[in-house]
């Protein structure tokens, strides 16, 4: 089906020295693993921060083996904290452009309507940027080739404009999602055009004061220290229906490394002393029907696969649940014995049942006409085809990842992250003092998340534009 882009995954320089345990399902099961270069106190020091899931849970490193990767679910929101302890440089205390560290990513995905299969990779260098949200670069209209272009144009210092100025279209990611703009801590930023031709690749990351708002969807203890998300290229805008990626789907791995010092100034250092806890917080893309695979990977998302169809697969002349094969599995497929049941209409992409010119691992909605795509709620299936537009269907209990770590000679241990929001979202419920819980949604389990993989960035990457999806098409046509 389409791909399920995660327009917001948020991470943080945070020290894990293991990966940390998760509360995970058959389904879920993610790794965040972070290494510091010294566990001195006081002592300025560079962090590497690893997460991912269907990845080997004891080195939060990608399988060597295909056959060895577990199918699980993309998470929809991640969600890193640093403790409030640790001295986490604020924007004017770095040059606009200067360099702070570098980013690495592994993503699969599902190309031409094949299976969800294809691993590609992108590396790109970290600079500061700046939070003045009134000085700002825009990007080309929608549907304008490399519309990101204008975020690499350099100054004369050589500094891109994605790094000196604000890309306007975080303004409507932050009013989407529920981010606290008066609370941005600092914001750095990855910008790549030389690995793609013709394509300009764009990651911002924005770090939050303790407690910040970060989500309409839950309320976040300002114990859990500085949260950071990270936005993938421009999600306020949606997919292309001839996009040649129709799927998005674990394993996914993302590795970013932040310095120590920049230009003589501490830009990550440890606090004193003590014994700290370190959380990563995420929660798991929809599942209406539970049946293992997401409501954005799913053409059938209200009924449980029984056919054995494997989106995961390569397609040949014919595959487990879905012979023919037009991408509907035989589930909930009303011509399970036909294809291209639209392609008498010239311009209808193949596999389009019901004519809307979305092709079926792409659509939303494959079985009802929908053109303009709309998902309110952000859950992967689109309005014309959810039962309840308002509602998330089949969110799922979220999972926070904890290592505690000590610094220096050591000290009492902190509160138990996972008693407090979001990791517990009635922690001291009735109590006036406490931050609001998060309100339940229909289809969620009892103290679930309602959080689509759209929701809390709108997403396309999420939730949709996802950079990636541009690197993966590059380089492929490169090879043809």
């Amino acid at each position: 089906m389409r791909f399920a882009v995660i327009g917001l995954f948020v991470l943080c320089a945070a020290l894990f020295l293991a990966p940390g345990k998760t509360q995970g399902s058959a389904f879920y099961n993610p790794c965040a693993k972070v290494s510091l270069d010294s566990t001195a106190a006081n002592t300025a020091s560079a962090i590497t921060h690893t997460f991912g899931v269907g990845l080997d849970p004891q080195t939060c490193a990608p399988f060597a083996r295909a056959t060895d990767r577990p199918p699980e679910w993309l998470p929809a929101a991640v969600v890193d904290f640093t403790p409030p302890d640790w001295h986490v440089a604020t924007d004017a205390d770095i040059p606009d452009g200067a360099e702070v560290g570098e980013f690495a990513s592994q993503i699969t995905l599902g190309l031409f309507r094949n299976g969800c299969n294809q691993v590609i990779s992108v590396d790109l260098p970290l600079l500061d940027g700046t939070i003045d949200v009134t000085n700002t670069v825009e990007a080309l209209p929608a549907g304008r080739p490399d519309r990101l272009k204008p975020l690499s144009i350099k100054n004369a210092d050589g500094v891109p404009a994605a790094a000196e100025k604000w890309p306007s279209f975080l303004a409507t990611v932050a009013e989407q999602s529920g981010m606290d703009l008066s609370k941005l801590h600092a914001r750095f930023v990855g910008v790549d055009t030389t690995g793609v031709s013709g394509l300009t690749i764009v990651w911002n990351f924005l770090v939050f004061e303790p407690g910040a708002q970060v989500s309409h969807k839950f309320s976040v203890d300002q114990s859990l220290g500085y949260p950071t998300i990270a936005i993938m290229q421009d999600p306020t805008v949606p997919t292309s229906r001839y996009d040649p990626a129709t799927d998005f789907c674990a394993p996914v791995w993302h590795q970013y490394i932040l310095k120590s010092n920049v230009n003589g100034v501490p830009y990550r250092q440890n606090p004193g002393n003590g014994v700290y806890n370190f959380t990563t917080f995420s929660i798991p893309a929809p599942d209406a029907d539970n049946d293992g695979i997401e409501n954005a990977l799913d053409p059938c998302p209200y009924t449980p696969n029984g056919s054995g169809w494997d989106p995961r697969s390569v397609l040949s002349q014919g595959q487990q649940g879905d012979p023919e094969p037009d991408g509907l599995p035989d589930d909930c497929d009303p011509h399970p014995d036909r294809r291209f049941h639209c392609s008498a209409i010239p311009e209808d992409p193949s596999d389009d049942e019901d004519c809307d010119f979305w092709p079926n691992r792409l659509d939303n909605c494959p079985l009802v006409s929908n053109d303009d795509q709309k998902d309110t709620d952000g859950d992967g299936i689109g309005d014309a085809c959810d039962h309840d537009p308002a509602v998330t269907d089949g969110q799922n209990l979220p999972v926070c990842n904890v290592s505690t770590v000590t610094i220096g000679s050591g000290g009492t241990p902190p509160v138990d992250p996972k008693l407090l929001v979001p990791c517990d979202p009635c922690a001291g419920c009735g109590l006036p003092a406490t931050p609001a819980a998060l309100p339940k949604t229909g289809g969620a389990p009892e103290g679930g998340y309602g959080i689509g993989s759209r929701s809390m960035l709108s997403v396309g990457l999420l939730l949709a534009g996802l950079a990636l999806v541009g690197v993966a098409l590059q380089r492929l046509r490169s090879r043809l």
